[in-house]
């Protein structure tokens, strides 16, 4: 599983980057792993902002 939040915080990353939003890997990591209910050690709490970004996202991708 721990691949599977990689992939999805490089797809949220890189998107909103093409967007032209900056977002904070860590962050972004922490909110899909929280949502994915995957433990992932060292991660850093997300503001509330960047935690609805992956749900931006996969809403997108439906």
């Amino acid at each position: 599983m721990a691949a599977i939040v990689e992939a999805v915080t490089h797809d949220v990353v890189s998107s909103s980057e093409i967007e032209g939003i900056i977002l904070n890997t860590a962050e972004v990591r922490s909110s899909v792993a929280r949502k994915l209910g995957v433990a992932v050690p060292d991660t850093k709490e997300p503001t509330h902002c960047i935690d609805g970004f992956p749900l931006y996202i996969e809403d997108k991708r439906q």
